[in-house]
Protein backbone atom coordinates (compact mmCIF):
# COMPACT_ATOMS: atom_id res chain seq x y z
CA UNK A 1 0.00 0.00 0.00
CA UNK A 2 3.10 2.41 0.33
CA UNK A 3 5.88 3.19 -1.22
CA UNK A 4 7.60 6.78 -1.67
CA UNK A 5 7.14 7.26 -5.31
CA UNK A 6 6.25 5.01 -8.34
CA UNK A 7 9.39 5.78 -9.74
CA UNK A 8 11.09 4.56 -6.62
CA UNK A 9 8.86 1.28 -6.95
CA UNK A 10 10.11 0.88 -10.63
CA UNK A 11 13.48 1.67 -9.96
CA UNK A 12 12.92 -1.31 -7.17
CA UNK A 13 12.60 -3.62 -9.80
CA UNK A 14 15.36 -2.82 -11.85
CA UNK A 15 17.67 -3.58 -8.62
CA UNK A 16 15.61 -6.58 -8.01
CA UNK A 17 15.93 -7.82 -11.52
CA UNK A 18 19.24 -7.18 -11.76
CA UNK A 19 20.06 -9.24 -8.15
CA UNK A 20 17.90 -11.76 -9.50
CA UNK A 21 20.21 -12.42 -12.59
CA UNK A 22 23.16 -11.95 -11.04
CA UNK A 23 22.70 -14.46 -8.50
CA UNK A 24 21.32 -17.20 -10.55
CA UNK A 25 23.30 -16.66 -13.36
CA UNK A 26 20.39 -16.22 -15.75
CA UNK A 27 21.00 -13.29 -18.09
CA UNK A 28 18.52 -11.21 -18.15
CA UNK A 29 17.98 -11.72 -22.20
CA UNK A 30 16.53 -15.23 -21.04
CA UNK A 31 14.32 -13.66 -18.45
CA UNK A 32 10.28 -13.43 -18.81
CA UNK A 33 8.16 -11.60 -16.33
CA UNK A 34 4.71 -12.44 -15.61
CA UNK A 35 3.27 -9.45 -13.42
CA UNK A 36 -0.71 -8.96 -12.50
CA UNK A 37 -2.48 -5.68 -12.02
CA UNK A 38 -0.40 -3.34 -10.47
CA UNK A 39 2.78 -5.16 -10.48
CA UNK A 40 1.92 -5.35 -14.69
CA UNK A 41 2.05 -1.85 -14.51
CA UNK A 42 5.60 -1.32 -12.30
CA UNK A 43 7.12 -3.80 -14.85
CA UNK A 44 5.32 -2.34 -17.93
CA UNK A 45 6.60 1.10 -16.62
CA UNK A 46 10.02 -0.60 -15.77
CA UNK A 47 10.30 -1.65 -19.49
CA UNK A 48 9.94 1.56 -21.02
CA UNK A 49 12.36 3.79 -18.74
CA UNK A 50 15.10 1.11 -17.74
CA UNK A 51 14.66 -0.31 -21.78
CA UNK A 52 16.25 -4.01 -20.26
CA UNK A 53 17.07 -6.51 -22.60
CA UNK A 54 14.49 -9.56 -21.13
CA UNK A 55 13.37 -12.12 -23.17
CA UNK A 56 9.33 -11.20 -22.75
CA UNK A 57 6.48 -10.29 -20.49
CA UNK A 58 3.34 -11.47 -19.73
CA UNK A 59 0.87 -8.94 -18.04
CA UNK A 60 -2.26 -10.02 -16.45
CA UNK A 61 -4.84 -7.60 -15.59
CA UNK A 62 -2.74 -4.41 -15.74
CA UNK A 63 -4.05 -2.09 -13.93
CA UNK A 64 -3.66 0.94 -16.75
CA UNK A 65 -6.55 2.28 -15.17
CA UNK A 66 -8.70 1.31 -11.82
CA UNK A 67 -12.37 1.28 -12.06
CA UNK A 68 -13.12 4.25 -9.06
CA UNK A 69 -16.88 3.99 -8.86
CA UNK A 70 -17.33 7.03 -7.00
CA UNK A 71 -18.11 9.75 -9.31
CA UNK A 72 -15.11 12.36 -10.00
CA UNK A 73 -12.89 10.06 -7.47
CA UNK A 74 -9.72 10.83 -9.28
CA UNK A 75 -9.80 14.94 -9.62
CA UNK A 76 -11.30 14.73 -5.81
CA UNK A 77 -8.21 12.72 -4.73
CA UNK A 78 -6.05 15.13 -6.29
CA UNK A 79 -7.33 18.22 -4.57
CA UNK A 80 -7.46 16.12 -1.24
CA UNK A 81 -3.85 15.02 -1.42
CA UNK A 82 -2.95 18.33 -2.16
CA UNK A 83 -4.54 19.99 0.87
CA UNK A 84 -4.00 17.18 3.28
CA UNK A 85 -0.75 15.27 2.10
CA UNK A 86 -0.26 11.77 1.59
CA UNK A 87 -2.99 9.72 2.64
CA UNK A 88 -4.36 5.78 2.75
CA UNK A 89 -7.81 5.54 0.58
CA UNK A 90 -9.06 1.81 1.79
CA UNK A 91 -10.08 -0.39 -1.19
CA UNK A 92 -13.58 -1.46 -2.16
CA UNK A 93 -12.60 -4.14 -3.92
CA UNK A 94 -13.89 -7.62 -2.34
CA UNK A 95 -13.04 -10.84 -2.86
CA UNK A 96 -16.10 -11.88 -4.94
CA UNK A 97 -14.69 -9.11 -7.44
CA UNK A 98 -11.50 -10.92 -7.54
CA UNK A 99 -11.86 -14.57 -8.05
CA UNK A 100 -14.39 -17.77 -8.75
CA UNK A 101 -12.19 -19.67 -6.34
CA UNK A 102 -14.02 -19.53 -2.94
CA UNK A 103 -10.47 -20.75 -1.02
CA UNK A 104 -8.77 -17.89 -3.03
CA UNK A 105 -11.28 -15.35 -1.76
CA UNK A 106 -10.83 -16.84 1.82
CA UNK A 107 -6.99 -16.12 1.77
CA UNK A 108 -7.44 -12.65 0.35
CA UNK A 109 -10.51 -11.93 3.20
CA UNK A 110 -8.02 -13.12 5.78
CA UNK A 111 -4.20 -13.18 5.44
CA UNK A 112 -3.01 -9.99 7.66
CA UNK A 113 -0.32 -9.85 4.84
CA UNK A 114 -2.18 -8.11 1.94
CA UNK A 115 -2.63 -4.46 2.12
CA UNK A 116 -6.74 -3.58 1.80
CA UNK A 117 -5.56 0.25 1.50
CA UNK A 118 -3.10 1.80 -0.62
CA UNK A 119 -1.41 5.54 -0.32
CA UNK A 120 -3.14 8.24 -2.07
CA UNK A 121 0.69 8.96 -3.34
CA UNK A 122 1.06 5.78 -5.11
CA UNK A 123 -2.94 5.52 -6.12
CA UNK A 124 -2.13 8.93 -8.06
CA UNK A 125 1.17 7.95 -9.65
CA UNK A 126 0.08 4.47 -10.63
CA UNK A 127 -3.00 6.59 -12.64
CA UNK A 128 -0.30 8.97 -14.15
CA UNK A 129 2.43 6.42 -14.93
CA UNK A 130 0.03 4.13 -16.53
CA UNK A 131 -1.42 7.24 -18.83
CA UNK A 132 2.69 8.03 -19.55
CA UNK A 133 2.74 4.09 -19.93
CA UNK A 134 -0.11 3.31 -22.39
CA UNK A 135 0.15 6.96 -24.60
CA UNK A 136 4.02 5.88 -25.60
CA UNK A 137 3.61 1.95 -25.57
CA UNK A 138 4.83 2.42 -29.05
CA UNK A 139 8.46 2.67 -27.33
CA UNK A 140 8.52 -0.64 -26.07
CA UNK A 141 10.17 -3.29 -27.72
CA UNK A 142 9.84 -6.49 -25.99
CA UNK A 143 7.83 -9.58 -27.14
CA UNK A 144 4.56 -8.76 -24.89
CA UNK A 145 1.42 -10.94 -24.33
CA UNK A 146 -1.31 -9.15 -22.96
CA UNK A 147 -4.09 -11.52 -20.97
CA UNK A 148 -7.02 -9.06 -20.04
CA UNK A 149 -10.12 -10.67 -17.79
CA UNK A 150 -13.24 -10.39 -19.50
CA UNK A 151 -15.17 -9.75 -16.12
CA UNK A 152 -13.24 -7.43 -14.28
CA UNK A 153 -14.90 -5.33 -11.80
CA UNK A 154 -11.47 -3.73 -10.71
CA UNK A 155 -9.75 -2.06 -13.93
CA UNK A 156 -10.91 -0.94 -17.29
CA UNK A 157 -9.99 -3.08 -20.91
CA UNK A 158 -9.64 -0.79 -22.80
CA UNK A 159 -6.34 1.14 -21.90
CA UNK A 160 -4.88 -3.08 -21.99
CA UNK A 161 -6.02 -2.70 -25.69
CA UNK A 162 -4.63 0.47 -26.47
CA UNK A 163 -1.60 -0.32 -24.59
CA UNK A 164 -1.60 -3.51 -26.64
CA UNK A 165 -2.32 -2.00 -30.14
CA UNK A 166 0.49 0.86 -29.65
CA UNK A 167 3.21 -2.02 -29.48
CA UNK A 168 5.44 -2.31 -32.24
CA UNK A 169 7.38 -5.61 -31.80
CA UNK A 170 5.74 -8.36 -33.99
CA UNK A 171 5.40 -10.95 -31.20
CA UNK A 172 3.02 -9.31 -28.90
CA UNK A 173 -0.49 -11.93 -27.81
CA UNK A 174 -4.02 -9.89 -26.62
CA UNK A 175 -6.21 -12.49 -25.02
CA UNK A 176 -9.60 -11.92 -23.22
CA UNK A 177 -10.32 -14.63 -20.84
CA UNK A 178 -13.95 -14.39 -21.01
CA UNK A 179 -15.76 -14.62 -17.47
CA UNK A 180 -11.98 -14.22 -15.49
CA UNK A 181 -12.10 -11.73 -12.88
CA UNK A 182 -8.73 -9.54 -12.03
CA UNK A 183 -7.69 -12.10 -10.18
Amino acid sequence: GYSPSVGRSVQDVDEFMRHISITSGVAMNDIIIIAQSVAAVLIATWVHDYAPKIRGMILVSPAFKVKLYVPFAEPSLRVMAKLRGNFFIQSYVKANMLTHDKQRAQSYDTDPKIAKAISVRMLLGLYDASKRIVADAQNIFVPTQVLCSGSDFVVFQKPQQQFYQKLPHPKKEFHILDGFFHD
